[in-house]
């Protein structure tokens, strides 16, 4: 099998709003990985479930992105590109085989909404609203580095994991402590996919 390139966490476009150099890291992280060969990414992100079928503990393969507000993303004048178009959508059941072996539930039509942060999107009206633009889930990563990936003409499978439903108060402490406690089987899962990319 080819070699892997594993990131132990990476740049957000939340961590310092007004810090000019964070979009030029976001941007460095899949620059360098693209530049060093890389052709396929796998990204994965903690998110919100927007609907009542995801459930917290869920995998959600990605399908599309559904753009709400004005995003800020780390690209230049003239980078005209579609992030969507990165997500390879014929790696579902590649997921969805890797996502059983691993014990999770993975739901293959996922639709992603971005929200830069760092504050959550509200309970009362922001997430209704962006249910009924077409999202099912929300969170603070992956389509920048798709737009990134997308200047690169690299591949990208997108997961999310559920770490909190559409009603529950937020709470980070309680989003990490969801992640840390399914590490195991995120593990598993990403072995699984890694060694069985195409």
């Amino acid at each position: 099998p080819p070699p892997v390139i594993v990131l132990r966490g990476r740049v957000h476009m939340n961590e310092s709003p007004d810090d000019p150099a964070i979009p030029r890291m976001v941007r460095l992280q899949i620059a360098m990985l693209c530049e060093l060969g890389v052709k396929r990414l796998v990204l994965t992100c903690a998110a919100g479930s927007l609907i009542e079928r995801y459930q917290v503990g869920d995998l959600v393969f990605m399908q599309s992105f559904v753009a709400f507000g004005n995003e800020v993303m780390p690209l230049w004048g003239g980078e005209f590109v579609s992030p969507e178009d990165v997500l390879v959508r014929e790696w579902a059941p590649l997921a969805q085989a890797a996502a059983k072996q691993a014990g999770l539930t993975l739901h293959e039509d996922g639709d992603h909404a971005y929200v830069r942060g760092p504050h959550f999107e509200g309970r009362r009206h922001d997430k209704g609203n962006l249910a009924r633009l077409g999202a099912k889930t929300v969170g603070m990563s992956v389509k920048p580095e798709c737009c990134i990936a997308a200047v690169y003409s690299a591949q990208v499978m997108g997961i999310a994991f559920i770490t909190n439903d559409a009603v529950a108060e937020h709470s980070h402490e309680e989003n990490v402590a969801r992640a840390r406690a399914a590490s195991n089987k995120l593990g598993a899962f990403l072995t699984n996919v890694v060694t069985t990319l195409p």
